[in-house]
């Protein structure tokens, strides 16, 4: 079998494989399989204990982030954002190369984010833009763009056809332009530096999640379509004082303070992507 995939990926060209219930391989074989494919392997072991987990890096490339994925979930719907900043440390002092951990909201096993009760497009938006600019490699399951709503299994796999492949639906154009700005940050840093750095937690409230990547700060929210008057006050970033920086998903522009600090105003409950103006490339015109 070993040697089936190995040729596969010689014969196609394939520079990335998930290995699924890696959980339930002895890990001798998950070494074996890692070094005759020679690509990069990311492994299902699902369990929530960060140093269970990885245990497996090493053996395989990378696992599937379920550690962070519990936290990602209880936060976005509506716990505060305290477990969510203590797990993405964890990770970094737990895990060898946390950029190499394949991040997600949905999979095929477990139910849909937009199933859960209270959910809605706001808060999908929200966990998709800190899934975009966490430390690790995004994954967006099939239909998660346009908000398929299965719960367990085998609900969850429904056939992408219903969708009518909506180029327009909210949450598919919110990626598409999350990929742009994404695309901006990584080229401003350097392709190779952008994504070797990991994303770092500025602060946190009951509300709101604030990070810096590179060039650019993340701030999250998961107060849902209610939405919030009140903003987060961001503690401090990599901007100097003075600098004018933009909002790139409403074009609002503040003016940073000393050591960085800064207001990011409510958005009715939307997520935020701040960076200098002159680095907004052809956003906001």
């Amino acid at each position: 079998m070993v040697n089936s995939v190995a040729d596969i990926v010689k014969t196609y060209g394939i520079d990335g494989i998930r290995l699924d219930t890696a959980k339930h391989v002895p890990k001798v074989y998950l070494t074996q399989f890692q070094e005759a494919v020679g690509v990069y392997v990311t492994g299902e072991v699902l369990d929530g204990n960060p140093d269970f987990v990885a245990g497996y890096e090493g053996p395989i490339s990378s696992v599937l982030n379920y550690p962070l994925w519990y936290a990602l979930i209880d936060s976005f719907m509506g716990a505060d954002f305290s477990r969510l900043s203590s797990m993405i440390s964890t990770l970094v002092s737990t895990f060898k190369d946390v950029n190499a951990m394949a991040n997600f909201l949905d999979n095929h096993d477990q139910p849909r984010f937009a199933s859960r009760q209270g959910n809605d497009v706001v808060r999908d938006r929200n966990a998709a833009t800190y899934l975009m600019f966490a430390s690790g490699i995004p994954v967006v399951y099939y239909g998660f763009e346009h908000r398929f709503g299965g719960a367990a299994d085998p609900n969850n796999r429904e056939a992408l056809w219903g969708s009518g492949y909506n180029t327009d639906a909210a949450l598919y154009t919110h990626i598409a332009q999350l990929h742009q700005i994404r695309d901006i940050a990584s080229n401003l840093a350097g392709k190779a530096e952008y994504f070797a750095w990991g994303a770092e937690v500025l602060g946190t409230s009951s509300q709101y999640l604030a990070m810096k990547r590179g060039p650019v700060v993340v701030v999250v929210s998961n107060v849902g379509a209610a939405g919030t008057t009140n903003g987060f006050s961001v503690p401090s970033s990599q901007f100097d004082s003075g600098d004018t920086i933009v909002d790139l998903l409403t074009c609002t522009t503040v003016t940073a303070g000393s050591g960085g600090a800064f207001q990011s105003a409510a958005n009715n409950g939307e997520s935020r992507v701040w960076i200098r103006t002159q680095d907004k490339g052809s956003f906001c015109p």
